[in-house]
């Protein structure tokens, strides 16, 4: 029910502020929002479904959800009675995030407070988040929900419905609530559930718990209640309005600019003939040993090549980046075979990194084609100088397996750094506003912070699989690298990794439901919003460069994974440049080419060792002799089995250029 009001506001809770900036596309639509005006109020009253805690025993419980908001500057207050046991503050902001994007509405107006109120204790993960969403919707919208229809999920940054635990339980509450409708995340029409029984055998009381495969929707028809699977939150408003939210038409698909696409032409090329000889000067050089590498670095560019002769560059130069990776290896391990101290080569690959920082900070950013170039070179340093820190980690602990495989990384990975600043190219881009720039870095930042606590939340509960772990590993690495480079005034790098952090956080919660419709429906929902935004920072006659490269590589990746973190990529830079776009001064400019040195050495040959001629002299075998002769046998086998197991290196890395 929606109320309308005079209001003096009262803390309710913890003082946190949403983001001004949308992460992901907004929907081509209007509707009447309500001006507020100062003073007045609005609220809302809405019902979603928990498990409680009574007696130590969990039951299923309707929390009642007031939401109101007033005219404000952002800020986000919440309430609940009983405590509970999760932070409600993440839903709560997630949730003005995604319902303010569809409303195009600037959250920084409002203020929000959410009090939630249940019959007792709440456990579990945030699965009211899409009845947050939903109520949000509905308060700024004026569009009334139905009574009859009830919701359970968490909401995700990106407008997807995730995965919630204790469903059967919270139908089973809703059903006797009176609910006729009952709303689940795609994916989890077949859940478990955990019975009981108790036997006794004479004075021994036993207990055996048994797990039951449910179909929750068969489950539901019993209780006369129609339960529906929703992958998004414009789904579930379908269910509790009538109100289908259409979606933009006519959308085409990316294109590069010529000058552009020939720069990319160029440095494949550049990167080809590197490869190429590389192949050929180490199939003469290449110890048995470490031939599968050699082969594996062989089948990457055999794709790059079939990526080249479908004028598909930058994906040829993502398998040629990580061709690199193993030869790099290997010519690493040919020199410390030859002698050379591993400290050497890591003092080699640390003065090219700092190089390539140098290089990179030289550049002065004024539009925001050199603002996308710059921010993606800054976060490939900064990985590149991780790396490089692994090594040294490795090196002293003796794993020297992994020190030389992270020193050839590093040193691939600043290479494409160096890499990008070639593709700034003479195009015409926008002036964008410094102080504007800064307020969407710090934006994009508080929000990483909030959509990874949210993904450990959420992910740590339900179990982390290794995919979920690598995922939620690398947005907390990006999050670490966005704070330390923002109070280090890099805002170049803070914008990237926290673009980055954003994107793995909210990949792992994605992908947290595993089934294949789930994903196959993640896959489409990210190519979707990628399109979109991209086509409508077209509308401005301007091409979002690195949105564009992820969207293509994208649609060239044959792991659905992949291919949807490189989706959600390209989404989250593209509205970037659209809010500068917004924000902006407007001002037009032709981008020159900078006057820095942009050498691209690849690391060098080992030293040809100096053999001097010695005159053999016959050898006495006696006992002694052969002893020795046999010990030094021992240990050179040793050694050997030793340095295969050093070389073993992944086939795969879901890397990109």
């Amino acid at each position: 029910m929606l109320y309308v009001g005079r209001f003096t506001p009262r803390i309710l809770g913890v003082t946190v502020f949403i983001t001004l900036l949308l992460i992901y596309t907004p929907l081509h639509y209007s509707i009447a929002v309500y001006a507020l005006e100062e003073g007045e109020y609005k609220r809302i009253v809405v019902h979603a479904p928990a498990v409680s805690e009574v007696s130590g025993r969990e039951v299923g419980a309707i929390l009642n959800i007031t939401i109101t908001v007033t005219p404000g500057n952002g800020k986000i207050f919440v309430s609940t009675t009983p405590l509970s046991m999760i932070d409600m503050q993440a839903s709560a902001r997630i949730a003005v995030l995604v319902a303010c994007r569809l409303l195009k509405i600037n959250p920084f107006k409002y203020n929000f407070y959410f009090e939630i109120n249940a019959p007792a204790l709440i456990v579990g993960g945030p699965s009211a988040g899409a009845a947050l969403t939903i109520g949000v919707f509905s308060l700024l919208s004026n569009i009334p929900l139905r009574k009859d229809v009830m919701i359970t999920g968490m909401i995700n940054p990106d407008g997807t419905i995730g995965p919630v635990g204790g469903i059967v339980t919270k139908l089973k509450a809703a059903a006797d609530y009176g609910v006729k409708v009952f709303l689940i995340p795609l994916g989890q029409r077949y859940t478990t559930v955990k019975k009981v029984e108790t036997r006794k055998i004479g004075p021994i009381v036993e207990q055996i718990v048994r797990v039951e495969r449910v179909d929750v929707v068969e489950y539901g028809r019993k209780l006369g209640v129609k339960v529906i699977e929703v992958g998004s939150i414009t789904n579930a408003i379908k269910y509790f309005t009538g109100y289908e939210i259409p979606e933009p038409r006519n959308l085409t698909e990316p294109k590069i600019p010529e000058a552009l696409n020939e720069r990319l032409r160029e440095n494949t090329q550049q990167s080809l003939n590197t490869v190429k000889s590389l192949i050929s000067e180490l199939k003469r050089e290449t110890p048995l040993e470490v031939r599968s590498y050699l082969r594996e670095a062989t089948r990457l560019l055999n794709l790059a090549i079939k990526s080249i002769d479908r004028g598909d560059y930058y994906t040829a130069l993502s398998y040629l980046f990580n061709s690199k990776i193993h030869l790099y290896f290997i010519r690493y391990y040919v020199r410390v075979g030859s002698g050379e101290s591993l400290e050497r080569i890591v003092g080699e690959v640390e003065n090219y990194i700092n190089y390539v920082e140098e290089v990179v900070h030289s550049i002065n950013v004024s539009n925001i084609l050199l603002l996308e170039i710059v921010s993606a070179a800054s976060w490939r340093v900064r990985v590149a100088k991780d790396l490089l820190d692994k090594a040294k980690d490795s090196l002293k602990s003796g794993d020297y397996r992994t020190a030389l495989e992270n020193l050839a990384f590093a040193y691939a990975r600043a290479e494409t750094a160096l890499d990008w600043l070639k593709l700034i190219v003479p195009l015409e881009s926008i002036l964008f506003d410094y102080n504007s720039f800064k307020r969407i870095v710090e934006s994009y930042l508080y929000e990483a912070r909030t959509v990874v606590a949210y993904a450990r939340t959420v992910i740590e509960e339900m179990g982390l699989t290794s995919q979920l772990y690598n995922l939620l590993s690398q947005a907390v690495n990006n999050l670490s690298w966005a704070e330390e480079a923002l109070n280090g005034g890099d805002l170049y790098l803070a914008l990237e990794a926290s673009c980055n952090s954003i994107v793995y956080a909210t990949s792992a919660l994605s992908l947290a439901v595993t089934s294949r419709e789930a994903l196959q429906y993640q896959f489409e929902h990210s190519r979707s919003e990628a399109l979109k935004t991209i086509n409508m920072v077209q509308q401005y006659n301007v091409t979002p460069v690195a949105s564009t490269l992820y969207y293509m590589r994208a649609k060239a990746e044959v792991d659905p994974v992949t291919a949807i973190i490189l989706y959600k990529m390209s989404a989250i830079h593209a509205n970037t440049i659209l809010s500068l776009i917004l924000l902006g001064s407007g001002g037009r400019v032709v981008v020159e080419k900078p006057e820095v040195p942009l050498k691209t050495p690849t690391p060098a040959k080992p030293p040809t060792p100096t053999i001097t001629p010695t005159v053999k002299q016959p050898i006495k075998l006696d006992r002694e002799n052969i002893l020795v002769l046999a010990l030094s046998a021992i240990a050179v086998a040793i050694v050997i089995l030793a340095l295969r197991s050093i070389i073993v290196m992944r086939r795969e890395r879901t890397v990109y250029y």
